[in-house]
């Protein structure tokens, strides 16, 4: 037999507690919105960076590269929730990028093995940051710094870029 607790008719209720009930719930909602959970869940959650460009949502971006000087590959994906088809154009400030198409509602991944985006003489060594220059046809430009790594990790190696045969 289970036993519950019903108070007597009649029975006085501690004083205010129903209104000790609605601030603390109150307080929890208020404290809970800013939590760090919350904080968390708006960053990106790779090594790559994030970006938005109108109707753009580029992520997970980095470059790839052996060494300073040497050549690098843009890793990452670029998803179009705009309207109709962009052309993206990636590369180093002051240099032409390379090109990609991008149809509306579709996302393209970037990398060796998908949409190769190569850069020539990183300027910077893996370990540091680089600026990329993104720039859309339909949703203006933008330049965001952006990490360099290389095959220390073993899900990168086999992707980092060797030379180009002179």
């Amino acid at each position: 037999m289970s036993r519950t607790y019903r108070p007597r008719a009649g029975a006085p209720s501690a004083p205010g507690g129903a209104v000790v009930a609605a601030l603390v719930a109150v307080t929890a909602l208020l404290v809970g919105g800013c939590s760090r959970a919350n904080e968390v869940a708006t960053q990106a959650s790779s090594d790559g960076l994030r970006a938005e460009l109108g109707g753009l949502l580029l992520s997970n971006l980095m470059v790839l590269a052996a060494g300073e000087g040497r050549p690098g590959t843009v890793l990452g994906a670029v998803a179009n929730h705009g309207q109709g088809p962009a052309t993206v154009s990636i590369g180093l400030p002051g240099r032409t990028g390379e090109r990609i198409e991008v149809a509306q509602d579709e996302t393209v991944l970037l990398g060796p093995e998908d949409n190769r985006i190569r850069l020539a003489d990183m300027p910077e060594p893996p370990g540091a940051v680089v600026e990329l220059r993104i720039v859309s046809d339909r949703d203006g430009e933008l330049t965001r710094r952006v990490p360099v790594l290389d095959a220390t990790l073993d899900h990168y190696e086999g992707l980092v870029p060797s030379p180009s045969p002179s």
